[in-house]
């Protein structure tokens, strides 16, 4: 009975060792995602994008739900334009 009590504990404590390793080795590969090469940024627009088109100064962002206007300088979103989709 003791040697099954020993082996129980042995294999709990190697099962807390190995999540206790997925999770640093998570949190890494999270914190190498937020590295981007200078001058790049995410953006998060409020729906999923299929098209990325651009003009000197704006990108337009369109998705199912709307379009979504960013400006190519600062990269900041802009309010949609009346009578437009998403406006």
């Amino acid at each position: 009975m003791i040697r099954v009590r020993a082996f129980a504990q042995v294999l709990a404590g190697i099962l807390i060792m190995v999540a206790i390793g997925g999770l640093i080795k998570l949190l890494r590969s999270r914190a190498e995602i937020r590295r981007l090469p200078p001058g790049w940024q995410i953006l998060r627009p409020s729906s999923e994008v299929a098209t990325l088109p651009s003009d000197d100064s704006v990108l337009w962002a369109g998705g199912r739900d709307r379009v979504t206007l960013i400006d190519r300088k600062s990269g900041q979103l802009l309010p949609p334009l009346p009578g437009r989709p998403g406006g």
